[in-house]
């Protein structure tokens, strides 16, 4: 469980520091446009967004945690 855990909060904090960028560029590009951002949809997007980089870093997460680590050692 603890590898588990690992990868799933390095894919959570991946995704969150990607948010965070994409939420400052399109900020930049509403600023840039004279344009407003919607908060409620960008909030929407940001969570969809680490939704699923969450869901998407669980299925290499359980490989790994399946592995014994002298086999995935090995294996490199």
């Amino acid at each position: 469980p603890m590898i588990f855990r690992q990868f799933v909060i390095e894919a959570a904090v991946v995704c969150v520091a990607g948010a965070l960028a994409g939420l400052a560029f399109a900020a930049l590009g509403a600023a840039l446009s004279n344009t407003q951002l919607s908060p409620a949809l960008s909030l929407l997007a940001s969570l969809a967004f680490c939704a699923a980089g969450v869901v998407s870093g669980a299925a290499p997460a359980r490989i790994a945690a399946a592995l014994h680590p002298a086999v995935a050692l090995r294996a490199q």
